[in-house]
């Protein structure tokens, strides 16, 4: 899906590459360029870790007109006030828009999107059975509860879902009120309880559990 995109990225820059841009222009071309025509497909289908290494060897390439680098695209990528020319970092707006995804995932309210509740039932078939979750009443959601997902090379999560929630866990997002609100804490789910204390062996499972579960469903 991402041929036709990169073909128009190398016609668009080797056009650009005529009029001999100044670095200043360059660092304008790439974001209008390369961030432009990444931006939706990203959003929308995700960013291979591939397809990042080749649109990031586009922009050194570009950056010093097909000769080697004098200086690493980490660099080029840092602020100004610090030494760098502030170039598209690709990979870390890739990981914003995980970030900007997985906020809408969390909008637990009238305004969520659709495809958060699809989104909930693939993530629930992919809790490692290790930990032993059982019930639509104990799989409401990864970042309410203590439960894990798997999301390495043996989860069957879409691409999309799998980078999202790698992304979370790398930038540490997660549920830690500093004052939780009685009411909060009645809204919160029951089963794998954030604020549970794990020494004290809660039954999340087993048959006392169950049977709870059931008569609540009830």
């Amino acid at each position: 899906m991402w041929t036709p995109t990169l073909e128009k990225i190398d016609t668009k820059l080797k056009q650009w590459s005529k009029s001999h841009p100044t670095q200043d222009g360059k660092r304008l071309i790439i974001g209008m360029v390369i961030g432009g025509l990444t931006q939706y497909l990203t959003r929308v289908q995700g960013m291979s870790t591939e397809i990042e290494s080749i649109i990031s060897r586009k922009i050194t390439k570009f950056l010093w007109d097909e000769a080697s680098p004098m200086v690493s695209l980490s660099v080029m990528s840092s602020p100004i006030d610090v030494g760098g020319k502030k170039i598209l970092d690709i990979k870390a707006r890739n990981e914003a828009i995980e970030l900007m995804k997985l906020k809408s995932y969390l909008q637990l309210n009238n305004n969520r999107p659709r495809w958060a509740k699809i989104a909930e039932t693939l993530i629930a078939d992919n809790i490692p059975k290790a930990q032993n979750v059982h019930g639509t009443e104990a799989k409401q959601n990864t970042f309410l509860q203590t439960w894990t997902v798997k999301t390495g090379a043996r989860s069957q999560l879409p691409q999309g879902l799998s980078k999202m929630l790698q992304t979370a866990k790398k930038y540490k997002v997660d549920l830690n009120p500093p004052l939780p609100s009685m009411n909060l804490q009645n809204q919160m789910p029951i089963w794998f309880h954030k604020g549970q204390n794990p020494e004290m062996n809660p039954k999340n499972n087993g048959k006392w559990a169950e049977c709870q579960r059931s008569t609540h469903v009830i």
